[in-house]
């Protein structure tokens, strides 16, 4: 894979999911989405760059349209034909989420749609960052392939009634070894290292979405514990193949939001999360709708 930075823009020398030619501009979010959410002249991508010496925190705004962000990522044939398909299956039921207005439950076979979308956005928002990237090339491939997503991923939702992260997405990449100390209980401590990891945040209309992947199913395991100790609801992985109901999904406010993208991981440590989270909701309770 040829990555480069050209005037702010990333170009790839092949397509970066079958590796075919030639590249098209690819919509990291479709373009009917923005008839969904209110258009604005610019918008903001937080990230952290863990790649050299130093760690940097960055909060860019960008001077266009979040719709007219158009990477060449993906060949025309995957761009028209998979790609869409994957859109196209979403479009069927995700306005009143994106509205606000979401349904008692969630089917299967529809929260497998909603994650290899989510998935697909947070590739594309990684492969357009001029940051390392971390989620492998056959994890690509298998959503392109048509399977679920790759068992190293972690998709958590909730309700969002914030208005700023209605079209903001947050990028945290550990490319390299890097170590946090996180309590297992009262009387122990214990080391985690995140290595080719990132927790991608993204927000859309009505909808908060965190993903991660990681090599370590122990990270991915602590954020699915914690999501469903925080009341979101925990897309993928669903190993019980069910319809989920989300009649108790939590509603976060942007501030509430800010919680779950601390420069910590806020999902690692089960004491501190659980005291912060419960102090953080209920200080922020008259800003949050539930």
């Amino acid at each position: 894979m040829v990555k480069t930075k050209k005037k702010n823009r990333i170009d790839f020398s092949e397509c970066q999911f079958c590796g075919g030619l030639p590249l098209s501009k690819t919509h990291i979010w479709p373009k009917w989405l923005a008839g969904a959410i209110e258009p604005k002249p610019y918008h903001i991508v937080k990230r952290t760059d863990r790649s050299g010496n130093g760690t940097n925190k960055f909060f860019e705004k960008v001077n266009n349209d979040l719709f007219s962000v158009q990477p060449r990522i993906s060949c025309q044939s995957c761009n028209s034909g998979w790609m869409n398909k994957i859109e196209k299956e979403v479009l069927e039921f995700i306005f009143p989420f994106i509205g606000g207005t979401w349904p008692e439950e969630i089917s299967y076979e529809n929260s497998r749609a909603l994650s290899r979308w989510l998935s697909l956005i947070c590739i594309n928002a990684e492969l357009s960052s001029t940051l390392w990237t971390t989620i492998p090339q056959f994890h690509r491939k298998m959503i392109m392939e048509g399977s679920s997503v790759p068992n190293h991923w972690s998709i958590s939702i909730a309700k969002t009634s914030g208005d700023i992260w209605k079209r903001q997405r947050s990028y945290e990449n550990y490319p390299q070894k890097i170590h946090f100390n996180q309590s297992l209980s009262i009387h122990g401590k214990q080391r985690i290292f995140f290595d080719h990891t990132q927790i991608t945040t993204l927000g859309i209309g009505g909808i908060f979405a965190q993903i991660v992947t990681s090599p370590d199913l122990e990270i991915i395991s602590r954020h699915v514990n914690m999501s469903g100790r925080a009341r979101l609801i925990s897309l993928h992985p669903n190993a019980a193949g069910k319809s989920i109901s989300l009649k108790n999904v939590v509603t976060l406010s942007d501030l509430q939001i800010d919680f779950f993208t601390q420069r910590k991981p806020w999902f690692l440590d089960y004491i501190k999360t659980q005291i912060s989270y419960s102090g953080y909701m209920s200080i922020r309770n008259s800003d949050c709708k539930e």
